[in-house]
């Protein structure tokens, strides 16, 4: 269900609307960039709002790409570790199938071999 949520970011409220449930995080977001904005105002005076404001952006997009990129790496890495289990697999179940057949063929040949005994 959507419900309406109020925002504040540097003293600007926004009004947004939104699934119930993505309002705890939007609100979490929201104070974390307020809270960034903020910090950068304090070291940079001088600069405005809007500067401020797309400098934090733009720290948040580079913070981003690296977690991307590590997210990327890992996902590879997952990939590789799932093919070469994959292909263990698939090895054991070729050394399975050989077993299964000649433990077939020695319970063939026993049964061949036990018949003649009793001859």
């Amino acid at each position: 269900m959507e419900k309406s949520v109020r925002i504040s970011i540097q003293g600007r409220t926004y009004s947004l609307r939104m699934h119930e449930e993505n309002i705890p995080l939007t609100e979490s977001l929201a104070h974390d960039i307020d809270e960034r904005v903020g910090r950068f105002r304090k070291r940079h005076a001088g600069q405005n709002e809007l500067t401020a404001t797309v400098i934090v952006a733009l720290g948040l997009a580079e913070e981003m790409h690296i977690l991307k990129k590590k997210y990327d790496a890992l996902q590879a890495e997952h990939d590789e570790v799932i093919l070469a289990h994959e292909i263990k697999l698939e090895e054991f179940d070729i050394e399975l199938d050989d077993l299964s057949k000649t433990l077939d063929t020695a319970l063939l040949n026993g049964e061949a071999t036990a018949g003649t005994d009793d001859a």
